[in-house]
């Protein structure tokens, strides 16, 4: 999240759309009374480029706050005077890549585990460890999709229009970027490649769909798929 005086614009970062990266650049354009949430969670494991970012003036907000808390801390005239610039992800392709997110943040967690001290052995407490660690299939993933990676109050205020001004698509992200540096009067500089390591498996995002799981995604995204014309492809253009 970024609130750019100097330069009159205000980043918002739904959730697995490239935000990380962009807003790791445009806090580069920020003076010391703009505002900006920290990017601390660099690590060789997810990210090709080293960031690291602390808060500046952004008490009480995160790095994925929400367009009503931002407008609610700079007030109506900051809000409505600056350019709003958000990220928008085809809809099947965002769901593959929270899946991978997901599992990656599942390993972390029971890497840290491991490295705790063994307790006491309790039957309960192995079935639920258990439980957990087993690796959910895509589908089942897709059946029970974390309503965060939804994004909606990201894109649609409460009347159904859309928030930003300025979207930046993943799908042509350095371009889009290049030009909304172009727009904003600032320096272009090539976007880091930030947790592009955690999904693993580069193939295309339709080879993970059945029909079913296809249809779900459509109805869940049916908002932002009419709004900014994504579509469903077998294939990689």
């Amino acid at each position: 999240m970024i609130v750019c005086h100097t330069h009159q614009f205000i980043l918002i970062k739904p959730r697995k759309v490239g935000g990380t990266s962009v807003q790791a650049n445009l806090t580069k354009h920020c003076g010391h009374g703009d505002m900006f949430t920290g990017l601390m969670s660099y690590s060789p494991n997810k990210d090709e480029d080293y960031y690291r970012i602390a808060d500046q003036n952004a008490e009480g907000l995160r790095g994925h706050a929400t367009p009503s808390s931002i407008r609610a801390a700079v007030g109506d005239q900051i809000w409505r005077g600056y350019t709003i610039i958000s990220m928008i992800r085809n809809p099947w392709d965002l769901v593959v890549s929270s899946y991978y997110w997901e599992k990656w943040r599942q390993e972390q967690r029971q890497a840290q585990k491991a490295k705790r001290p063994r307790q006491a052995y309790s039957p309960l407490a192995f079935v639920q460890r258990f439980t957990q660690s087993r690796q959910k299939g895509f589908s089942e993933y897709v059946a029970k999709l974390p309503e965060m990676y939804l994004n909606k109050e990201f894109y649609f205020d409460a009347a159904g229009d859309l928030v930003a001004d300025y979207h930046i698509r993943y799908e042509s992200l350095e371009a889009d970027y290049q030009q909304l540096c172009d727009d904003l009067g600032v320096p272009y500089e090539r976007l880091p490649r930030l947790k592009t390591s955690v999904r693993k498996s580069k193939r295309h995002y339709s080879t993970y769909y059945n029909a079913q799981d296809r249809e779900l995604v459509a109805h869940l995204f049916s908002d932002q798929i009419g709004a900014f014309g994504y579509t469903y492809c077998s294939q990689e253009r």
